[in-house]
């Protein structure tokens, strides 16, 4: 579980509310039912998520929440403990594909998240989106690069050919 694996089933179930909770559970659905969903004191949302120790998913009877945005693609944190940060976390329908390009040793996107052994595109994207990027990449099948452009005279279009691995956590999609 991720906040991005999370809120990508909810969206595509049709649902407009994603919550995470346990570390462990996905929760969906179109409105807050049975009078929850208040703002709880900081520190309630404490268990990291299973499928990424870096993100919050929730805590003993506590949930990070968030909410699509009507026509957007993405979800945003409409009401998590303190602890946690209000961030956008879009699916994969909410970017547009710049193809396969070049990169290199200065790198077109800077920005990196360590190597995620459960890396895909919307794994990535959902990070350069929270971290407020608005570019995102993915290589080496692993590796997440963000910016808010292409650096270092790199992102030229290539064959799409060069672009061959698959995402370490998603083997149906390609990474770089």
């Amino acid at each position: 579980l991720t906040v991005a694996s999370c809120t990508a089933r909810c969206s595509a179930a049709g649902y407009t509310y994603a919550g995470l909770e346990y570390a462990q559970e996905c929760h969906c659905d179109n409105s807050l039912q049975n009078g929850l969903g208040t703002a709880l004191a900081a520190g309630s949302c404490n268990m990291a998520c299973d499928g990424d120790a870096t993100e919050l998913c929730g805590g003993n009877y506590a949930m990070n929440l968030w909410q699509l945005k009507a026509g957007s693609g993405t979800s945003t944190s409409t009401r998590t403990s303190t602890s946690t940060s209000s961030s956008a976390a879009p699916t994969s329908s909410a970017w547009v594909s710049l193809g396969c390009v070049t990169d290199g040793q200065a790198r077109a996107l800077p920005a990196y998240f360590a190597q995620l052994s459960d890396n895909s595109v919307e794994l990535c994207t959902a990070k350069c989106a929270a971290a407020g990027y608005t570019y995102a990449g993915v290589e080496y099948g692993q590796e997440c690069h963000c910016d808010n452009s292409l650096q270092n005279g790199l992102g030229v279009a290539t064959s799409a050919s060069s672009c061959n691995m698959a995402c370490d956590g998603n083997a149906k999609e390609i990474c770089g």
